[in-house]
């Protein structure tokens, strides 16, 4: 027996150790493969899926935002409307008559429809006011503020008006 004999068997069996291997890296690709393009698939359709979850929670915080949506502006003795956050809409206009300087203010409140409650009037500066709101002509709604109390007369009184739905 020469070598060359027990090369060939060498081979012969070194070819069906290395079969099963060759097969099953095979199998493994591409079942592997598989696997990965189920799976990207399944992510688009959920992916899909959530955009339009996302899309619709997205119209329903806006609408309920809009139905619930605080609306207020601040303005001050001057008749200057400092900051409006969608009040605006709503008024026709305010006015504020000063009755007697750092004392007693009026403010009339001129809405383009009906309120069925008065607007929430409150100061927002170093001034302590008596607010009584009445109905006025039409739609308004008129305030009659006193001075209780201040702690700094330099800035002219601002007020916030919230309208309420």
């Amino acid at each position: 027996m020469d070598i060359g004999f027990w090369i060939k068997i060498i081979i012969k069996e070194w070819d069906k150790l290395t079969e099963f291997p060759i097969l099953a890296v095979t199998l493994f690709c591409a079942g592997a493969m598989t696997f990965f393009f189920i799976a990207k698939f399944a992510y688009r359709r959920e992916i899909s899926t959530l955009k339009t979850r996302i899309d619709l929670l997205e119209t329903q915080k806006n609408k309920i935002e809009m139905e619930y949506k605080r609306l207020f502006l601040i303005f001050d003795t001057d008749n200057i409307i400092h900051h409006n956050y969608g009040v605006n809409e709503l008024l026709e206009g305010i006015e504020v008559n000063t009755i007697q300087p750092l004392s007693r203010y009026e403010i009339i409140i001129t809405p383009k429809n009906i309120f069925h409650s008065a607007p929430l009037l409150e100061s927002i500066d170093s001034y302590n006011f008596v607010i009584n709101s009445n109905r006025g002509k039409g739609f308004q709604w008129v305030y009659d503020l006193d001075i209780i109390s201040y702690t700094d007369t330099t800035n002219v009184p601002r007020f916030r008006l919230e309208i309420l739905k």
